[in-house]
């Protein structure tokens, strides 16, 4: 079977793998001052520091990082902390995010929504139609927001899990310079896909993670916050008072340090920006490819340009295949890819994304490819071999 649902879950590292074999499972408590207890924090804060190195985080400015189980914990953070000015502090709030983001975001919307937080739905950019958000409609809305006093939260995703395209930061980060607010990024699809993804601006409040998105264990992620966030982030769980009350509860010591492990297998490849761009030039011809082989008979929703573009995913769509159905004909192929958004729960629903983007007439026939960033050209043309010889004989099947 050849894994091509990376966007998914990314298999285990490499360090990470031989780690376990090693089965020197770090157990103690990192709150234990015992020497077992201080070894546990050792690697935690070790972590720490390897992730602030990492992203330039300590030289460029001041951030903190905060562990936690993944990006649906740091989105609801966010969403909380915004909630909690709001309902108890009564301030005069404002919720902007996509309609498109990831159901982690759309989901907890909806119920903070139902608690009475304001909440706007930003509108997509009609030009590229590939899921960026209309900046000119946003600015329109900070004008609106600063006339009434309101404080604006904003959440973006950096890269899109499903289409794969890549929002223009840089330009948010323009308008932040102009208006105030308070800014989160989703950036779980973006470590080794897209090629700024270490470069945070100054202007990112909050950026969050998951871990199983780049080769750590499950369960485990982080985010980077300025460290004036500190002020306005309120935790929602309450105990011990770990990680300066942000998040109290006992660590996951061997999840987070399988983290340094993910992020140290990667940085430690030869030249890995220029093995990126090998990458990113291989799916933009294949992008071309199976538009070609498509025609009339499907789209590709996925663009060919590298520089807004995911360097790992394609997404596309054949018609009259449903989605579940054809998944089980590359399934048979021996290919294993995804379909619609990463981590939901495994149900085959109409893409609300597509929706959104007024192909509703795809929308339960989407597919997606996402391989390694780091595939091998071996690996790659054997995938892209049988990923093509399959569709070609699923169109030919009269599908």
């Amino acid at each position: 079977m050849i894994y091509a649902d990376y966007n998914a879950t990314f298999p285990p590292a490499l360090r990470v793998r031989s780690f376990l074999a090693e089965q020197d499972f770090i157990f103690a408590n990192a709150s234990s001052q015992h020497f077992l207890g201080k070894r546990s924090l050792g690697l935690i804060n070790g972590t720490r520091d390897y992730i602030l190195q990492m992203f330039n985080a300590s030289i460029s400015f001041e951030r903190e990082v905060l562990f936690h189980s993944g990006a649906t914990e740091g989105v609801n953070l966010f969403l909380h902390s915004c909630f909690h000015q709001h309902h108890f502090l009564k301030k005069d709030v404002q919720f902007y995010h996509s309609p498109i983001d990831h159901s982690a975001v759309l989901e907890s919307v909806a119920f903070y929504k139902n608690l009475g937080l304001p909440t706007t739905v930003l509108s997509l950019d009609t030009t590229f139609l590939d899921g960026r958000i209309d900046l000119g409609f946003f600015e329109d809305c900070l004008k609106k927001s600063t006339n009434l006093g309101e404080k604006v939260w904003l959440t973006t995703t950096w890269a899109h899990h499903e289409l794969g395209f890549v929002e223009n930061v840089k330009a948010i980060a323009a308008l932040k310079k102009k208006y105030f607010f308070y800014w989160h990024i989703d950036a779980t699809q973006t470590i080794g896909k897209i090629f700024s993804f270490n470069h945070l601006l100054p202007e990112m409040d909050l950026v969050t993670y998951s871990g199983h998105k780049f080769g750590s264990l499950m369960g485990v992620g982080f985010s980077l916050f300025h460290k004036e966030m500190e002020k306005i982030l309120v935790g929602q769980l309450h105990g011990g008072g770990q990680q300066g009350k942000l998040r109290s509860g006992t660590l996951n010591v061997e999840g987070i340090y399988s983290m340094q492990l993910a992020l140290a297998e990667w940085q430690s490849s030869s030249s890995p920006i220029d093995k990126m761009l090998l990458v990113a030039n291989w799916r933009s011809k294949l992008n071309e490819k199976c538009k070609n082989i498509l025609g009339a008979n499907g789209i590709v929703f996925s663009s060919s340009a590298i520089e807004t573009q995911m360097i790992n995913t394609i997404s596309f769509a054949v018609k009259d295949l449903k989605s579940d159905i054809a998944l089980a004909s590359f399934d048979l192929a021996g290919l294993a890819i995804g379909t619609g958004a990463a981590c939901v729960s495994g149900r085959f629903l109409p893409s609300k994304t597509l929706i959104e983007l007024g192909h509703n007439k795809w929308s339960e026939n989407v597919l997606r490819i996402s391989f390694s960033p780091v595939i091998s050209e071996k690996d790659f043309q054997l995938f892209e071999t049988q990923f093509l010889e399959t569709l070609i004989r699923l169109l030919g099947a009269g599908v």
